[in-house]
């Protein structure tokens, strides 16, 4: 039993009496990605693909607060990406975890990146990352717009105004 976090639909399934696999509530069996409800086969399903891909051993039956803040990121990211949303935001996730677990993330965003129905939006400071991932590009300054454009292009301005 993982207790993961409180259901998104039914608020009244409160961690310490829910049963969660990551952002599915398998009381109520709500997936919040795709506000579908989910079959138990597909929960189960899901929720061997986001064990096998967090990689966090035997941590994966503790709760949560016990959890490192990077045993926390692998596990999150793994959810995020095994029940297949149509839309995906992340936020650094490629600079938590071992070299291994950085590479399989990256090849994971690489294959949702080219699946052309689905949008990834990435959020980050890591230039390498954007220029291997991204084809557009958005730079913020203190929530303003500065630019939007390819990366190589937009990172070229960047590092000319982080210069100054």
């Amino acid at each position: 039993t993982y207790h993961w976090r409180v259901c998104t639909k039914n608020s009244s399934h409160k961690v310490d009496r829910a049963k969660h696999t990551g952002d599915i509530c398998t009381t109520c069996k709500y997936d919040k990605a795709s506000g579908k409800i989910l079959t138990d086969e597909q929960i189960k399903e899901k929720e061997k693909e986001i064990i096998e891909f967090a990689d966090i051993g035997d941590h994966i039956n503790q709760p949560v607060k016990t959890y490192s803040s990077g045993m926390f990121a692998r596990l999150a990211f793994a959810c995020a990406i095994n029940v297949e949303p149509d839309i995906l935001i992340v936020d650094e996730v490629l600079s938590v975890g071992d070299a291994k677990f950085k590479e399989k993330s990256f090849n994971k965003m690489k294959e949702l990146i080219s699946d052309d129905k689905r949008t990834v939006i990435i959020v980050s400071h890591s230039l390498g990352t954007i220029k291997d991932l991204c084809d557009e590009v958005l730079w913020l300054n203190d929530g303003e717009v500065v630019e939007i454009g390819k990366p190589k292009e937009v990172i070229s301005r960047y590092d000319e105004f982080m210069k100054k």
